[in-house]
């Protein structure tokens, strides 16, 4: 039997393949395979999948989202960079450059909330750097080419990160499933609710954009 993974010839009847350790399906189970990818060939979502139509029910960022992303890091960007000043002219160092503020160091030159002023400094550039990673990310998502492709349901997971306990904890969704070819994948979910739509061993029309999993359609049995 040929491993799906890494195309490796195993013996009969094995449950995984003896040189990478992915499970194998069992004979039957192929069969069902073939007949599931040939239900969604034969089906009206597999027909319309390429239309103008369907391709216009795809979720897409919204002006709120947008809104959002560049309201929070203008916030951001802002604050630390406010902090960035404040902590210099605690440290005296508009004072030494022929400036002075006002409070109680007036033009004292202190080392140490200059060395801290570096802190709120970093952070803004990283900010900046984030803001333009995720602008980039969602210009990507918006432009590339849809690709709908058959597939089957193999598996789900999430991913939570950030936060302390439930607070500001942001999840993360992923699905991955085996195409036509056998080749099986993991693609970032768009959002929960196509997360929810989709269970292990459905069959149907994935539609992809930049490698991301924007919508399924379900082909029933």
């Amino acid at each position: 039997m040929r491993c799906p993974s890494c195309g490796a010839d195993n013996p009969g009847g094995a449950g995984a393949c003896s040189y990478c350790g992915s499970h194998l399906p069992l004979p039957a189970a192929g069969e069902d395979r073939v007949a599931a990818f040939e239900r969604i060939r034969r089906s009206p979502q597999f027909e319309k999948r390429n239309s103008p139509e369907r391709h216009a029910r795809l979720p897409k960022y919204q002006a709120i989202h947008k809104a959002f992303l560049y309201g929070f890091f203008a916030i951001f960007v802002g604050a630390t960079l406010f902090m960035f000043v404040m902590m210099i002219g605690v440290s005296g160092a508009f004072g030494f450059l022929g400036f002075r503020a006002g409070g109680g160091m007036g033009g004292a030159f202190g080392i140490i909330p200059l060395v801290m002023s570096l802190v709120p400094l970093a952070m803004a550039v990283g900010g900046v750097f984030l803001f333009l990673h995720l602008r980039k990310k969602m210009e990507t998502i918006e432009t590339a080419p849809v690709e709908a492709v058959p597939v089957i349901v193999v598996d789900k997971r999430t991913a939570v990160s950030g936060g302390s306990g439930d607070s500001s904890a942001r999840t993360s969704y992923f699905v991955t499933c085996e195409t036509e070819d056998g080749e099986r994948r993991e693609y970032p979910v768009w959002d929960g609710n196509l997360y929810g739509r989709m269970a292990d061993d459905d069959a149907g029309i994935l539609y992809l954009r930049a490698d991301h999993a924007l919508d399924f359609d379900r082909v029933a049995p």
